[in-house]
């Protein structure tokens, strides 16, 4: 069988199928890097039960993974900037409808490095001694 990648990037309109499986394909490989414990790590994040993350992962059912969970799935479980990618090129590919929800969504919900500083003036007697 042929890489997920390989099948994502087919250009035949019925392969609807075959782009499902191979994003799902691809979500449960990453999904399975990580360490125990990650599915119920991700059904406490999005509130759902954990035999629904089962579903969506799982290339033999065609429960999709709703766009808004997208970012949810990629902070919880840590995808590197290449895994994001690789997988939001196969969900859009298999749900075209969801692509720009999913990309504005996964972009939002990115984490990004922030320093917050807080502000602290050195203490004024205000004019007592």
């Amino acid at each position: 069988m042929d890489s997920p990648e390989a099948e994502i990037n087919s250009n035949d309109d019925n392969s609807v199928d075959t782009k499902i499986v191979a994003y799902k394909t691809l979500q449960r490989e990453y999904i399975n890097r990580r360490p125990s414990g990650i599915r119920k790590k991700i059904s406490a994040a999005i509130n759902t039960h954990g035999s629904f993350i089962s579903q969506v992962a799982n290339p033999n059912y065609r429960v999709p993974l709703p766009a808004q969970y997208v970012p949810i799935l990629m902070n919880v479980c840590h995808f590197t900037i290449e895994e994001q990618e690789t997988f939001l090129t196969a969900y859009t590919a298999a749900h075209p409808g969801q692509a720009l929800f999913a990309r504005a969504a996964a972009k939002a919900g990115r984490r990004k490095g922030r320093l917050h500083v807080l502000d602290v003036k050195p203490f004024r007697d205000s004019g007592r001694e």
